[in-house]
């Protein structure tokens, strides 16, 4: 049914948490100094990159008195001190297999004498005009260091880290060709229309089939399904894209019935009775349409969830690792929360991530003129989140001269260290402030972490989980990939409280069952949003029910569908029910709606 669309909170669900981890293990090289903190004493680990604020060149004969750490905005010993020079070492390659070393807890310091590159190839034509996987393709083949750990997430794929360049280079080479075809089936096939934003991700099956093979050619390196991060900031920003796009066919519809009426003679017409363009469109977006917009914010959204799940698929590797996101357009993120928000999950996970945008200044691609664009707040979220995490930034440039700087700085760095206040652990942000004290030199670095005192797990399921029900309940409208009956009605107790009671039955005929000990055993999500009559969430109940069903049990739920009854405590101004159900073996998500009065 229809109805206002909820206003979903970002942290939907209590039992599917995003994990956040702290600081990890770094490490040293050539032309090292000797830590001085004592072994197995927790230290905040800070990878510092100094570079000549005019030539962008590294400085290398920086001592620990030139450096200033502060925590929150005070002044923090310098307890640990190291000056890391990577060489090659040949010993360290393909032949030792790549293996990564898993940190231990948020607080660990320790040596690290290779870099760590996970390439997140975003949405739109990456090749040219900068030549940007060929600049990929030379910089995995000539500038990694024999001992490098590399790896590609690009689509909803991510190879494992290797040492073995050449299999990376292979597949880069195997994208280039591919990517572009591969990118206008997705636009054709997926994002069109409001589903693009609230429907079910999940690609076509000759779609997957391409990008499967993509990553299955010749010699290529090991890969995994890594879908991705339904973060509270994506979260906010699908409901942000919401709107506008309301806005925008607001604003189509005023054009197409002002249009109409001119040809009919009638100077009135378009929609300027109900409300005026001004309200109805946003600066960045002026005279775009509603289609373009959709499909631009289809990718945008993609891009950012793989940048959140690249984030956690390096978390709980030790050291420093970098993400590098290679992007035709950008990223407009509306909210300057937004950026900051990916900047901190990034940081916590001792991850740097570095921005390459490919295609030019965006009036020079082709396609949607400039004017419809603003470039503006599509780079200055690409310079941000390098900035806030001790990444470098390249817009508009040519491939070959961003890779370059992104190989002149990270091969020397600074290693600091500063004791946390183990009596605070929180879970609270710390920001982190590097003071250098030598005129001319820029400090990058990351720029906080959050206290905590242990690593949380990866947990993919719950990732993907969280994802699927989160569009489904900001979607437009139900969902019958798995069909459910709904009834719902509020309930008053004696003691004056109010109860949802629910009673659902869910057909079977699409989940996905295992025979175990002659029984069909499955699992799956469920989640209860009620919301107010102005679709503002009220109360939200979740549980991930286990199934088994021996050979009578089977007979009657393919008859009668699965039951399930529930009785929720909930706010008495509560007038819509969304019922929602996902499996995640069979990647599918049902949900019904109700009124309750």
């Amino acid at each position: 049914m229809g109805g206002p669309r909820f206003r979903i909170p970002a942290l939907l669900l209590a039992g599917v948490a995003l994990a956040r981890g702290g600081a990890a293990m770094p490490g040293g090289a050539a032309a090292r100094q000797q830590p001085t903190f004592a072994s197995g004493v927790a230290v905040v680990p800070i990878d510092v990159r100094a570079v000549d604020s005019k030539t962008g060149k590294a400085v290398t004969d920086l001592t620990a008195d030139d450096f200033t750490l502060l925590e929150d905005g005070v002044v923090q010993p310098v307890r640990l001190f190291e000056m890391r020079t990577l060489a090659p070492d040949t010993a360290q390659g393909p032949a030792t297999g790549g293996r990564l070393l898993i940190r231990r807890t948020p607080f660990e310091a320790g040596s690290q004498n290779h870099r760590v590159f996970l390439f997140v190839l975003g949405r739109g034509r990456l090749q040219e005009p900068s030549g940007g996987v060929d600049a990929l393709i030379r910089f995995v083949r000539q500038r990694l260091l024999p001992q490098d750990r590399v790896a590609v997430f690009a689509y909803d794929r991510a190879t494992d880290f290797t040492t073995d360049h050449e299999s990376i280079a292979r597949l880069l080479e195997r994208f280039k060709r591919v990517h572009y075809g591969i990118d206008m089936d997705v636009r054709l096939q997926v994002e069109s229309g409001l589903s693009a934003l609230y429907g079910s991700r999940k690609l076509p099956k000759k779609v997957q089939d391409k990008i499967d093979s993509l990553f299955a050619g010749g010699g290529a390196p090991a890969s995994r399904r890594a879908a991705g991060v339904q973060a509270p900031a994506v979260a906010r920003l699908e409901q942000d894209a919401a709107k506008q796009a309301e806005r925008l066919q607001l604003a189509d519809a005023d054009r197409v019935g002002r249009e109409m009426a001119a040809l009919e003679g009638d100077t009135g017409g378009g929609l300027a009775s109900w409300t005026s363009l001004d309200e109805v469109t946003n600066e960045a977006f002026a005279g775009i349409s509603f289609d373009d917009y959709v499909q631009y914010t289809a990718q945008m959204l993609l891009d950012l969830s793989n940048c959140y799940a690249g984030i956690e698929y390096l978390r709980h590797l030790a050291g420093e690792k970098h993400l590098v996101f290679v992007t035709e357009r950008g990223m407009y993120l509306p909210r300057a929360e937004d950026d900051a928000a990916l900047a901190r999950a990034a940081s916590d996970a001792r991850v740097a991530i570095s921005t390459f945008q490919t295609g030019g200044l965006i009036g020079q691609q082709g396609g949607v003129p400039q004017s419809n664009w603003n470039e503006t707040f599509a780079f200055k979220a690409l310079r941000t989140m390098a900035e806030l995490t001790g990444g470098v930034s390249s817009i508009a440039e040519s491939g070959e001269t961003a890779m370059s700087r992104l190989d002149e700085a990270t091969r020397v760095s600074y290693l600091l260290g500063y004791y946390p206040s183990l009596a605070r652990m929180d879970g609270s942000y710390r920001e982190i402030e590097v003071r250098v004290r030598r005129p001319g030199v820029t400090a990058l670095y990351r720029r906080g972490y959050f206290a905590e005192r242990a690593i949380g797990p990866f947990n993919r399921r719950d990732f993907i989980t969280r994802d699927r029900i989160q569009a489904a309940a900001g979607f437009s409208r139900e969902i019958h990939d798995i069909r459910i009956r709904l009834e719902a009605d509020l309930v008053r107790q004696k003691g004056g409280a109010h109860q949802l009671a629910i009673n659902a039955s869910i057909d079977p005929s699409r989940l996905a069952f295992s025979t175990v000990a002659g029984e069909r055993v499955g699992a799956i999500d469920i989640l209860i949003v009620g919301a107010d009559a102005d679709g503002r969430v009220l109360a939200q109940h979740y549980q991930r029910a286990a199934l088994r069903f021996n050979d009578e049990g089977w007979a009657n739920v393919t008859k009668n569908g699965v039951p399930y009854r529930a009785h929720v405590e909930i706010n008495p101004g509560v007038r819509q029910v969304r019922f929602i159900v996902y499996d995640y073996r069979a990647d599918l998500v049902g949900r019904a709606d109700r009124r309750v009065f």
